[in-house]
């Protein structure tokens, strides 16, 4: 017995397994429902036939599943929010990490020069290109010291940095591009941070390949601990260059806990 819908003609143009309650009070479906072969039901069947399965009201159990999966997305969305509140303070600080490291590297202890240089240009990657170029050029001029700062590309310290930069950069991209979605995969619902709904390059085409688009909590939580390792490597470097501009006997050390770090791929 289906509960029907009806225009403002009183045609019959939907029907539904249960009762169709609205936020505003008002109801989408008539109060009572009416009976399976009553003749409007029978031509609005023979119309736009519907699986009879879609017509049977829903089992208790069938509505207890509902509501553990509404609160299980629930639950997922608010995990995924909470770890890009995370990843976003950690990003902050991987800015403030690398402007210091200018600031080190540029040697005016009594200016701000380098600050204002940092945050000169408008985009991330010229930042990092800026503060990049910097060090090799004053590794370059100090080779007895800091030579192996300006060896080869492939060789160079900097090349694991920057590369783990430029994943922390698409993760933030990928970040301040998407949205929360619930997707519907392989009969299961999944929370997920995903490009626009109606993006059908990044969604779209993954939903027909039956692929699940998007960041979960843990993917964001995976770049968190990511920029942490970053931000404690920018560290390192930059008491390297600190001990060099002071003089300190314990470059060595330092750069040799450098060294360290950057083969050490586990968390700071």
């Amino acid at each position: 017995m289906p509960y029907v819908q009806r225009n403002h003609r009183g045609e019959v143009v939907g029907l539904f397994a249960n009762p169709q309650p609205q936020p505003d009070g008002t109801c989408l479906t008539e109060a009572e429902p009416l009976p399976d072969d009553h003749p409007e039901v029978m031509a609005f069947c023979a119309t736009y036939p519907i699986p009879e399965e879609m017509l049977r009201p829903l089992s208790e159990k069938d509505l207890q599943s509902i509501q553990q999966t509404h609160k299980r997305i629930e639950r997922e969305h608010a995990a995924i929010q909470q770890a890009v509140t995370r990843f976003n303070q950690q990003f902050a600080q991987l800015e403030t990490a690398l402007s210091a490291l200018l600031y080190v590297a540029v040697n005016r202890p009594d200016s701000q020069l380098a600050y204002a240089l940092y945050y000169s240009p408008a985009g991330f990657d010229a930042r990092v290109n800026l503060v990049q170029n910097a060090i090799i050029q004053i590794a370059s001029e100090n080779k007895n010291a800091l030579g192996s700062l300006s060896t080869p590309w492939v060789q160079s310290p900097l090349r694991k940095l920057v590369c783990r930069i430029d994943g922390t950069r698409h993760l933030r991209n990928a970040i301040a591009h998407s949205a929360h979605n619930t997707l519907h995969v392989g009969g299961r619902s999944h929370a997920r941070l995903t490009a626009p709904a109606f993006d059908v390059i990044r969604v779209g085409r993954k939903l027909e390949d039956r692929q699940i688009p998007g960041l979960t909590a843990n993917d964001i939580n995976d770049g968190v601990t990511k920029a942490g390792w970053l931000i404690d490597r920018i560290d390192r470097l930059n008491r390297v260059l600190s001990a060099f501009y002071n003089g300190d006997p314990s470059l060595p050390e330092k750069f040799e806990l450098l060294t360290k770090g950057l083969m050490d791929e586990g968390n700071p």
